[in-house]
């Protein structure tokens, strides 16, 4: 018996990719950076300031592009597993 699971795309944040995230990859608006990481503003029904920590990974669900997990390396690894781009 086949598998099915939801398409999701992800991205991880390495502290020179902040504009390419929010600018291409995300329609979000990136609010700061530092050397801890980024805060990006999810805009949906109000706007979330949310902390992307240096290192950590974005995965959106393609269906709903605003919407966010945000996962840190080791929660990435032991949950999710990558696929070749279709």
């Amino acid at each position: 018996m086949p598998y099915v699971v939801p398409y999701l795309e992800s991205i991880q944040y390495d502290g020179t990719n902040a504009a390419h995230i929010c600018g291409t990859w995300a329609d979000v608006e990136l609010a700061s950076e530092d050397a801890g990481g980024m805060v990006v503003n999810i805009v949906g029904d109000s706007v979330v300031p949310t902390l992307v920590p240096l290192g950590y990974w974005l995965i959106k669900n393609r269906p709903f592009p605003t919407e966010f997990l945000i996962k840190s390396p080791s929660e990435y690894a032991a949950q999710h597993v990558e696929l070749p781009s279709v």
